[in-house]
């Protein structure tokens, strides 16, 4: 869990997005591993694993990857580019639409997901000394605006091992009601019994979002006046609209091996997941002057809006599966969801059952089959997602892996169904969403390159319209992508891109046809190897496009008939390396000292102005 940097720090444990290079197939199938392609090994490694499957052990090696490691921005992280409001820890959302493959409910209310942990996306440390992984980095000036972090395991006697993860973010912002902050603790304990045959963990996962929404600036002739420099002068739409989005999970698993002390790939593992989850989404704008015309159909009264919405999710997950980390593996796995739902309108219970499995089958060490699949049962019956890729290694020259997904998902809470000031003001009966995805990656490990494409056709895909309502296409949506990863290097100069296309059939997709981000940096390694100095500028382009707008009240964003102008960011960097000891200087937002550049990602929500940014990450493992 531990922090940020583009690639870096995307080794430590953060939480893992659907479309982040931590998610296989979010860049290409299996696109993790390519990064083994161009890292540079240090002697500062250790094992961790994750809940999924604690027999597949992974190694984190501390590295200097292709790329700039000092970056904080989390949206900068992924592999598809996230736009936001402006300012760190704001809501934000993917520049690729993608219908979500949930087999059963889905809530939606999820512009924090790259920022939250999950059980899944926690690390737990294989460690035989105490570890320490700790960071911090704030702006020059300023003791409001800062991002921390901290990565801990320990092993004490008797089977017991602990593992902490903690991440914070707090940015006071430039303008009138803009403050973020972002809190996520992830805390494990492991018990290991039967001479290591029985393991048990207790993991508290918590999750706190607090975001303050000004709803955009009035207009944008002001940032060139004189005494605007100063941002707060600027007027806003809302002055007091608030949001809180807290997730707290608890998690009792055992995982019991049946075979003898030694771990072999045949052994065969029973496994129980017991989940609690609770969390509340709440809204609030309590200035009623502007009420009505800012958010229109969802206007009830003149006090103020307010929105509430309250789950409550106890899961029981069996499954059964081999331990092995190569050769022939599956899953087979059932998993009850007891789920109960109020928004101050009624209070609903629901029962979700879905049955899965997985299998991987490699051929010859050149093929392998890759499957995957999930099936409703109960109150999600009929919703599935199916999937089947298959590796082909091409001698050492290139990885080829097509990919075919099917799936049949349910629209979200957020879309269906909104109550405010606890009446109904939004009540959808919307049809399933149903679709085919059939997509391909080409790795070339030599040239350092990427490929991939996807095409992907579905019915009843929705979309947030220009009023903010979640509207449901007739027929069908069709989506063409094409992204392109491809590092240089020459000496000890780099430069590495990423590029996407993206083509949909119907107009009511407002994304950008194309965004790409650069990264042009020096790199080497001074004073006897004992230094190592990354020195470079990076680059995200966004061209102008007819884009979207946000509506705080459900944290979405949506339609608009403005014209976003192109976004060009450049950034600035200086990481150092001594040891375990890291320090980098960024220079955020660059072109902002030379020619006063205010650039916009969503409608109305300018970009925060050029600032340093100091950061430092200490290692321990003793």
């Amino acid at each position: 869990m531990l922090l940020v940097s583009a690639q870096l720090f995307g080794q430590i444990n953060r939480p893992v997005d659907p479309v982040s290079r931590d998610n296989p197939g979010a860049f290409g199938q299996d696109s993790t591993g390519n990064d083994a392609f161009y890292i540079e090994k240090d002697s500062f490694e250790y094992d961790y694993f994750h809940l999924d499957n604690i027999f597949r052990k992974l190694t984190y090696a501390d590295t200097l990857l292709a790329g700039d490691w000092s970056q904080v921005d989390k949206l900068r992280m992924q592999e598809i580019s996230h736009i936001n409001l402006g300012n760190f820890g704001s809501s934000s959302r993917p520049l690729v639409f993608s219908n979500s493959g949930y087999t059963g409910f889905n809530r939606g209310f999820d512009q924090y997901k790259i920022y939250n942990y999950t059980a899944d996306s926690i690390k737990f440390y294989d460690v035989n000394r105490p570890l320490a992984d700790l960071y911090f980095s704030p702006f020059l000036g300023t003791q409001q605006d800062f991002v921390v972090a901290a990565d801990m395991g320990q092993r004490f006697a008797n089977g017991i091992s602990m593992s902490m993860n903690f991440y914070r973010v707090a940015q006071q912002g430039f303008y009138v009601n803009q403050k973020t902050k972002t809190t996520n603790i992830a805390f494990g304990l492991r018990k290991v019994s039967m001479q290591g045959r029985l393991n048990t963990f207790f993991v508290s996962i918590n999750n706190f979002n607090n975001e303050a929404f000004n709803g955009g600036v009035t207009t944008d002739t002001l940032f060139q006046k004189p005494n605007f420099n100063f941002r707060t002068r600027i007027p806003v739409e809302r002055t007091n609209a608030n949001l809180r989005n807290d997730e707290k999970n608890f998690i009792l698993q055992n995982t019991y091996r049946l075979g003898d002390t030694i771990v072999e790939p045949s052994d065969i593992v029973v496994q129980h997941r017991l989940t609690y989850h609770q969390s509340t989404y709440r809204f609030f704008d309590t200035i009623s002057n502007g009420l009505e015309n800012f958010y229109g159909p969802y206007f009830i009264e003149s006090r103020g809006m307010r929105l509430y919405n309250g789950l409550t999710q106890v899961s029981n997950d069996f499954s059964v599966y081999n331990s092995t980390k190569s050769g022939i593996s599956g899953r087979l796995g059932i998993v009850h969801d007891f789920i109960r739902l109020n928004n101050e309108f009624n209070t609903s219970v629901r029962n979700d059952i879905t049955a899965y499995a997985q299998g991987k089958v490699p051929i010859k060490k050149v093929l392998e089959l890759d499957v995957y699949g999930r099936l409703g049962l109960g109150s999600n019956a009929g919703k599935f997602l199916a999937s089947a890729s298959l590796s082909l290694k091409l001698g050492k020259f290139a990885i080829l892996t097509p990919e075919a997904k099917i799936y049949n998902t349910e629209p979200t809470l957020a879309a269906r169904q909104v109550a405010v000031n606890g009446s109904l003001v939004v009540n959808n009966d919307f049809s399933a969403i149903t679709g085919l995805t059939l997509s391909g990656s080409l790795q070339i490990p030599y040239t350092r390159t990427n490929l991939f494409i996807e095409q992907d056709i579905s019915n009843n895909a929705i979309y947030w319209d220009t009023a903010g309502l979640a509207t449901q296409i007739n027929g069908a949506l069709s989506k063409t992508r094409l992204s392109v990863r491809q590092n240089f290097a020459f000496f000890n100069f780099h430069l590495d891109n990423q590029f996407t296309y993206q083509l949909y059939s119907s107009d009511k997709i407002q994304l950008p046809p194309w965004f790409s981000k650069h990264s042009l940096y020096y790199q080497n390694k001074l004073f006897k190897k004992v230094l190592e100095v990354q020195l470079g500028i990076e680059r995200e382009m966004i061209p102008s496009y007819k884009g979207l707008d946000f509506l705080p009240l459900l944290a979405t964003f949506h339609n608009t008939e403005e014209i976003i102008p192109a976004y060009n960011m450049t950034n600035a960097f200086v990481n150092v390396k001594v040891s375990q000891f890291r320090f980098f200087f960024r220079l955020e937002n660059a072109e902002d000292f030379l020619k006063d550049s205010v650039y916009f990602q969503t409608a109305g929500y300018p970009w925060n102005d050029g600032r340093m940014r100091l950061g430092i990450r200490w290692q321990f493992l003793d």
